[in-house]
């Protein structure tokens, strides 16, 4: 049996990899089914099914490069291949990461870690989908296969720059991130090779570096030649450093007077409803944007020590990352492996600590990072040379750990999923009624955009759905394809040219609120009366009352 093993080792690990990805996937999807996490990964799913219109390209987010590869796939059947191509590449990434690791740390310890990962991660992975955090894994396997084959240039270390690419297409800032946190690794297998290796891993770098920013030089072209999208993207920069990174810094009281923000107006930022360009331009938001606080010291250190104390409780992905600090801590030894370990530590912190000052931490960004750092972690630990029999009881003993504290918690998550399911259906009617009613125009709050992007993850919105449902708020304000649905019912400013439209309704959300900020910007008396007969946007605004 020893001896059958040793001959056949790197191809039972490559099976055991493979089987565990895909079991992982298979088991928690088809007990737990699918969801967004978010309402981004809805509406990308959303553009590239054609539901905004035929330029199922720009993505926003995600590379042009990206969308165009998966036009093939919509044309022969309509699913969601925006999703189904990202699950893929992320089960070929785990097998690769997990291969990776039972090579260098023995079928034992590598074995054990692995599952142990997976049942960590597994529910944020596969049940509650986000393109950010696919990105983060799919980069980590790619850089992981470059580091573990520096000095060769081999079909694996060209697979793991094809992995990097793509995970770079998906998420841009993420190759940032994830090729920050590989550095100190990519160092430590570099400068012992001869010059023939130094030479080959200095091709390698030239080689992952030319194809991740050529191939975003053709996003950032793509959006250039356009002249609508190229506007867009200037506002959506302004957008972005508002809304999602110093949004959350606003207090109640109205900061920006000065600026000519009223109280009315100002409501509608904190609200996300700035879909405006006459009232909310380039220049103004990028001008209260620079005028908003920042973050006090004193306040980030308060946001970082909450931070850490997140760590100990909660999330078992959380968990998992504080047993593999404590392994970590175990196998650090004064050689260059426990130097290169602090390092990939030390930069984690940093980068943490940098995002929450920038007010850009998220949940799924968090996952991400700990994903990363967990990987290349172990991968220090491998190098470290531990003990073999002790490293394999101390991973046999995270994985009973992490499966201790996490069955309670997929036990949950099996109880509550059919009520998701009957709360996902609640609103579908009212939104399906509207995206048939061609003849009339509906504007939505922000608070819609939700049920309006479908919970269905599989079963995106079909082709022009939205031609006739526009947010008056949200990051795709001011799209190419979101003004032209505006200019198709006569309308540039979606709540100010509404007014005695009688072909325009707006749903319940806000609606106080946009009818004073109506009135603050034509400066006269309107009203919102119902109208309709679709019982969540049933509301016109008018200038004066039916008798």
């Amino acid at each position: 049996m020893t001896e059958f093993y040793d001959k056949h080792k790197n191809k039972i690990m490559m099976l055991l990899a493979i089987l565990i990805a895909t079991a992982t996937a298979f088991l928690t999807i088809s007990t737990y089914g699918i969801r967004f996490q978010t309402n981004d990964d809805a509406t990308l799913s959303n553009i590239a099914a054609g539901a905004y219109g035929s330029d199922t390209l720009h993505m926003v987010y995600v590379n042009v490069i990206f969308s165009a590869l998966l036009r093939p796939l919509y044309a022969i059947y309509q699913t969601n291949w925006y999703v189904i191509v990202q699950l893929v590449l992320v089960v070929i990434s785990i097998a690769v990461i997990a291969y990776i690791l039972m090579k260098k740390l023995g079928l034992l310890s590598g074995l054990a870690i692995t599952v142990a990962v997976m049942v960590a991660f597994a529910q944020h992975i596969f049940y509650t989908f986000q393109y950010t955090e696919c990105s983060f894994i799919i980069l980590t396997a790619g850089l992981l296969m470059i580091i573990d084959n520096l000095g060769q240039i081999n079909k694996s270390a060209m697979a793991g720059i094809a992995l990097a690419l793509v995970g770079s297409l998906i998420r841009w800032d993420v190759f940032y991130a994830v090729g920050g946190l590989s550095a100190p690794l990519l160092l430590y297998k570099f400068f012992p090779l001869d010059k023939a290796g130094k030479k080959k891993s200095v091709i390698t770098m030239i080689l992952l570096f030319t194809v991740t920013f050529g191939a975003k030089a053709v996003d950032i072209a793509a959006y250039k030649i356009d002249a609508g999208w190229n506007e867009f993207a200037e506002y959506n920069a302004v957008r972005t450093a508002y809304s999602d990174y110093k949004f959350y810094s606003l207090t109640a009281e109205n900061p920006f007077e000065q600026y000519g923000i009223s109280d009315a107006d100002y409501t509608m930022l904190n609200n996300w409803n700035y879909y405006d360009e006459e009232k909310f331009t380039v220049e103004l938001l990028d001008t209260i944007s620079q005028g908003n606080q920042q973050i006090t010291p004193g306040e980030l250190m308060d946001k970082t020590i909450r931070r850490i104390k997140d760590m100990l409780h909660g999330d078992t992905y959380r968990l998992i990352f504080l047993f593999i600090l404590a392994l970590s801590l175990i196998s650090i030894r004064p050689k260059w492996s426990g130097f290169i370990m602090s390092t990939v530590w030390g930069l984690y912190s940093i980068l943490m600590v940098y995002l929450v000052y920038r007010m850009r931490i998220t949940s799924w960004v968090e996952l991400g990072l700990i994903w990363t750092v967990s990987v290349f972690v172990l991968y220090c630990i491998s190098e470290s040379k531990i003990n073999t029999v002790l490293n394999g009881l101390a991973m046999v003993a995270v994985l009973a750990a992490t499966i201790y504290v996490s069955l309670p918690v997929y036990k949950q998550l099996y109880i509550d999923y059919p009520n998701y399911v009957e709360w996902t259906q609640l609103e579908e009617p009212y939104f399906s009624g509207m995206t048939q009613d061609k003849e009339n125009l509906y504007l939505i709050a922000t608070q819609s955009i939700n049920p309006a992007a479908g919970y269905d993850v599989m079963n995106p919105r079909g082709k022009g759905y939205f031609s006739n449902i526009v947010a008056y708020g949200g990051w795709l304000s001011r799209a190419p394809h979101r003004d032209k649905a505006l200019a198709d019912y006569g309308l540039t400013r979606p709540l100010v040219d509404a007014v005695d439209k009688p072909n325009v309704y707006l749903d319940y959300h806000c609606i106080n609120e946009a009818v004073e900020y109506v009135k603050g910007q034509l400066g006269i008396e309107v009203y919102a009366v119902k109208t309709g007969d679709n019982p969540y946007a049933p509301y016109q605004l008018v200038t004066q009352l039916p008798e």
